[in-house]
């Protein structure tokens, strides 16, 4: 039986609202069967506990982030989103707080490939390098017209020995789709190539 550690392949998707990551983690789910998980998802939970939210009120959250609400008091859900992060989180529990949540999610799962749909802070990556290393990474940056960081506290991020690739994303639902899987299927078969014999990653999916 081998020792070698198991190679678990992780994607960040990094990019400004609306530019695709959701999409683009939603599609990597149903062709991959990956574990796909949010770096906001714990501020996500405690902002509706805090404001003991209604089903109602969570989903307009969802789908007006930059409308002030008044039972956020006037902020929006991204506004409130951010502060509690950088007012509250990164200030008491550290800057990468919520990149160590993440990753003992990784490191507790039993799937072979994690995608992240709202990479944005360098930092919150160091924990996933120290569990996957940084040759497991891929970051796809994306890129749309009209998309930027003007109204979101993340940026784009380039992570040291990983694989950084910047996608366009700026024609069709089914084009964008056909490219993200281009450049994932090629990152897993190079990964593959790159590792011991006994790979025990995710292998690329030949025809699907």
């Amino acid at each position: 039986m081998s020792d070698s550690p198991i190679v678990r392949p992780l994607i960040l998707l990094n990019g400004p609202p609306r530019s695709g990551k959701d999409e683009g983690a939603a599609f990597l789910y149903r062709k991959y069967n990956a574990h796909w998980f949010r770096m906001s998802q714990p501020i996500k939970d405690a902002l509706r506990a805090m404001f003991n939210m209604t089903e109602a009120q969570d989903k307009m959250c969802e789908e007006k982030k930059d409308t002030k609400m008044e039972f956020l008091f006037d902020l929006s859900f991204r506004e409130a989103q951010i502060a509690f992060s950088e007012v509250f989180a990164k200030e008491v529990f550290g800057i990468s707080v919520f990149g160590h949540l993440a990753a003992r999610k990784v490191a507790q799962s039993v799937s072979k490939l994690f995608v992240c749909s709202d990479s944005g802070f360098a930092q919150e990556a160091h924990p996933f390098i120290q569990l996957v290393g940084a040759k497991n990474v891929l970051v796809v940056r994306l890129h749309r017209r009209g998309c930027d960081f003007s109204r979101d506290s993340r940026s784009y991020i380039n992570i040291d020995g990983a694989t950084n690739i910047d996608l366009e994303n700026n024609g069709s639902l089914a084009l964008y789709h056909e490219n993200l899987q281009g450049v994932v299927k090629s990152w897993l078969q190079h990964l593959q190539q790159s590792t011991d014999p006994s790979w025990n990653g995710l292998p690329p999916l030949a025809s699907r």
